[in-house]
């Protein structure tokens, strides 16, 4: 049996924060804007608060503004990674976690992989609140500290970003070259 590599979607993926970024600036234009590379936690409510009152509350708005997620542009070489990593006998699959009651993130995420990637993986992905239930080999993902119901079965690898680099203790990655090295793969 292969094994299972399980891939977070925003972050390693989708540039996640990099749209949110991009969209505030569109919408708000004379507001100042959250630096990813200030970011020092995955947790961004209270930076956010921290450049005025109310604006966690704005960058939710856009977030959860339909469509949002379907408008995100790709991490550079991850079609093509996931590809080989796949060739090399691996079982890729998504493991996202969808916004809290909002059903149209989960379609947003399933069209944004379809054109973007295949129709298999975005049939197959898997939309959780609890990452520990989901049983895999390895998780890349640039969440910290993921913590569940259950130990995972999985080994996680981090996907680098500003806002986790407190975080020891687990292999890191900065780009999908780093991740075929680590797991042998030309």
């Amino acid at each position: 049996m292969s094994k299972i590599i399980l891939v977070d979607m925003d972050g390693p993926l989708a540039n996640f924060e990099e749209g949110v970024i991009d969209v505030w600036k569109r919408c708000y234009p004379d507001r100042p804007c959250l630096n990813l590379n200030e970011r020092k936690s995955w947790w961004s409510e209270k930076e956010w608060e921290t450049l005025r009152k109310g604006y966690w509350n704005d960058a939710l708005v856009l977030i959860e503004t339909p469509g949002f997620f379907k408008n995100l542009s790709v991490v550079s070489r991850s079609r093509e990674a996931l590809e080989k990593i796949i060739n090399a006998g691996y079982t890729v699959q998504i493991c996202s976690t969808p916004r809290d009651g909002l059903i149209h993130t989960v379609e947003d995420k399933k069209a944004w992989l379809i054109e973007f990637f295949w129709k298999d993986i975005a049939n197959s992905a898997i939309f959780t609140h609890d990452k520990t239930t989901v049983v895999g080999d390895y998780l890349i993902d640039d969440k910290p500290d993921i913590v569940g119901s259950k130990v995972p079965s999985w080994k996680q690898i981090l996907w680098d970003m500003p806002f986790n680099q407190q975080t020891n203790g687990m292999p890191r990655v900065k780009s999908w070259k780093e991740v075929l090295e680590y797991f042998k793969i030309e």
